[in-house]
């Protein structure tokens, strides 16, 4: 909340000789002044932009508590307790990313991940509020050390987004998170406490969902990776097996008979939604019609390997049963040149991985199955897939930079990362939007979403749950 002694209107005639530079700026920093009222605040001459409704150009936000208590024109009379001036600029829901790992790293100690929790992630989850985020689901992590972190940032000992939390990743013996990082399997604490968890029986599956299940998780997620191999990459795949650390060609896919079912029926005992992470279009099909609620991919990865599906078949069942997924479509397309022209992939910097990306992660396969899901009628929801990017700013700007780049319309795209993304949590009837009655998460932009890629390198003020967590101008709003 704003400081007692800082509730005053902030502008240039208020501001002496030596303030004249920061006068300058004023003019496009949000006005901020503290009233008496039955309203906590106020945002007044907003752009409103909350998809899919009609945008509001010139209009007015009252918070009171946690939640939106009035959506519309500009009152004559505003009553509230703080009143901020947007001055024009753009008002959009708070940002949500639906894909993410907090700490996907081979740690060797629990001394060496708190370390990492009170440096680096901690770095990370109040970057995530300045550029805009008020929510994160995290699909992947330390495990149990992942409730410590959920548990600090409800408390407000840690600052940062709204935390749903999966656990690790459930995987088959030797399957995604486990069989292709060897880095982590040769550590012991990772091995026993890393960000996959293997599953080889029906009796573990159960008991290990009933234990994420007390734990009170938002879903679980399991993963079925295909093996990289020459002959499901049509000899793209040539690098003895081995992409840098990660070792693709030794995955197991398939869980023992019977576990597969157990985890899918076990979590919707729990009335736990229950993600995939799959590598071929067979086999995002075959997990749907087991019963899971959502795939953690979507276009460019999910058709990466060679199947007997076409994504025809995939895009006809989704939408069938109503199953989103996550854009995540930076993973596929994601090549960068570096300072001597090379080409790397834009995660670790990797050079082996490319003739795969080149055959099966192109621009243009990435772009056309974008384009293809979304004109299906598709849920997609804005999930960078970031966890190695030392940067959370670049990570989150590629994402949105593809999605651009790939012809959808701006307005779908911030969907995706507002209303969209608030669906694949479960959360629309209180997230999402900027609506009467939802929690107010919201951001003022200086940049206009509806035109430029980097409009989150322009946030200037952050609210989440009814209280400003992030200022650009000020810089000491607290929780």
């Amino acid at each position: 909340m704003i400081h007692a002694g800082l509730s005053w209107k902030w502008t240039r005639a208020g501001v002496g000789a030596a303030w004249a530079f920061v006068a300058g700026l004023s003019a496009f920093s949000p006005d901020i002044v503290a009233k008496e009222a039955s309203a906590d605040i106020a945002i007044i001459h907003a752009r409103i932009i909350s998809p899919p409704d009609s945008i509001i150009g010139d209009g007015t936000v009252l918070i009171a508590g946690d939640r939106i208590a009035y959506v519309g024109p500009n009152k004559s009379s505003i009553h509230a307790r703080h009143i901020i001036d947007a001055n024009g600029r753009t008002l959009i829901p708070g940002l949500m990313d639906v894909h993410a790992h907090l700490g996907a790293r081979a740690f060797d100690s629990e001394q060496a991940y708190q370390e990492f929790v009170r440096t680096e992630m901690t770095r990370q989850l109040g970057d995530y509020l300045r550029y805009g985020f008020t929510t994160l689901l995290s699909v992947g992590d330390y495990w149990p050390g992942i409730l410590q972190v959920r548990d600090q940032l409800a408390r407000g000992v840690i600052r940062g987004p709204r935390l749903l939390i999966s656990g690790p990743l459930i995987s088959p013996a030797g399957g995604h998170g486990i069989g292709d990082d060897p880095t982590c399997a040769a550590v012991n604490f990772c091995a026993q406490h890393g960000y996959a968890h293997a599953v080889d029986s029906e009796v573990e599956a159960r008991r290990f969902v009933k234990e994420l299940a007390d734990a009170k998780v938002d879903g679980i997620k399991i993963a079925l990776q295909a093996a990289v191999t020459p002959e499901n990459t049509d000899g793209a795949y040539q690098v003895n097996g081995s992409f840098g650390q990660l070792a693709m060609n030794t995955v197991t896919e398939k869980f023992p008979p019977g576990v597969l079912e157990a985890l899918i029926d076990e979590a919707h005992r729990s009335h736990l939604p229950v993600r995939a992470h799959t590598g071929t279009i067979a086999t995002s099909i075959d997990v749907i019609n087991a019963g899971v609620d959502a795939l953690v991919h979507g276009p460019g990865t999910v058709d990466g390997l060679k199947s007997d599906k076409t994504l025809e078949d995939l895009v006809k069942i989704a939408k069938q049963k109503d199953i989103p997924l996550t854009t995540t479509a930076v993973i596929s397309r994601g090549i960068v040149k570096d300072y001597w022209g090379e080409e790397r992939f834009y995660l670790d910097g990797r050079t082996e991985i490319i003739p795969f990306l080149v055959k099966h992660g192109n621009p243009e396969r990435v772009s056309r199955d974008i384009r293809y899901f979304t004109a299906a009628g598709i849920t997609l929801a804005f999930g960078s897939d970031n966890g190695r990017m030392p940067s959370v700013g670049d990570a989150e700007k590629a994402e949105f930079r593809v999605l651009y780049e790939s012809g959808v319309a701006p307005m779908k795209i911030l969907e995706m990362a507002t209303g969209n993304a608030a669906k694949f949590i479960y959360r629309q009837n209180d997230l999402g939007k900027i609506e009467v009655g939802k929690i107010a998460d919201m951001a003022i932009v200086a940049g206009d979403p509806l035109r430029d890629m980097d409009f989150i390198d322009r946030v200037d003020l952050v609210i989440k749950s009814g209280k400003i967590v992030h200022d650009y101008w000020q810089k000491n709003i607290s929780e």
